[in-house]
């Protein structure tokens, strides 16, 4: 294999591992966001429970 064939295939490792790890980050954010709303959801029907006792 010449040095060529694996630049190339570097290449694509590295754009392909980059675009595996922005996915993983949006993933994340997206997890983490849905978490918090879900926090805040049942904070907040816990007061509204609290406050109709």
């Amino acid at each position: 294999m010449d040095i060529n064939t694996m630049a190339k295939q570097m290449k694509l490792w590295f754009s392909l591992e980059e675009r595996y790890m922005k996915n993983v980050e949006i993933q994340f954010l997206s997890i983490f966001l849905n978490d918090l709303k879900t926090k805040k959801f049942a904070l907040g029907s816990f007061f509204v429970i609290h406050n109709g006792l």
